[in-house]
């Protein structure tokens, strides 16, 4: 599916740092797949997947990359996952409603439940 391929050459580009024996730059990361991506599809800038796929991640990058210092690690990451899905829905409801012409208030309540609960069940 594109979108896994999208997810997985991301990472790819952002895990190549370590390699390189370069520090990871996750914006730079972000811009290099999505600009090669649109090289070889450039129809793709017009369709929601890669529009969504782009925008909550640049959203997560921007906003929660970095959660916490070196060595400093929480036990339940509670506080992350209602971090992480907080910006992943902000950062989609406006692109939903251009494409759905919708806006979901619920969405916002309904995103930190999932991701908490989710949260729980990984530990």
């Amino acid at each position: 599916h594109e979108a896994t391929v999208r997810a997985t050459v991301m990472f790819l580009i952002a895990e190549a740092a370590f390699f390189l024996r370069r520090s990871k730059d996750p914006l730079s990361a972000w811009a290099v797949a999505g600009s090669g991506w649109l090289l070889f599809y450039p129809w793709a800038l017009t369709t929601p997947g890669f529009q969504f796929s782009y925008l909550v991640t640049l959203g997560l990058i921007l906003f929660v990359s970095g959660l916490h210092p070196a060595g400093e690690e929480h036990p339940f990451r509670i506080w992350e996952g209602i971090k992480v899905s907080v910006v992943a829905t902000l950062a989609s409801e406006p692109l939903a409603a251009w494409w759905f012409g919708k806006v979901t208030l619920f969405a916002l309540v309904a995103n930190v439940l999932i991701g908490t609960a989710t949260s729980f069940l990984l530990v």
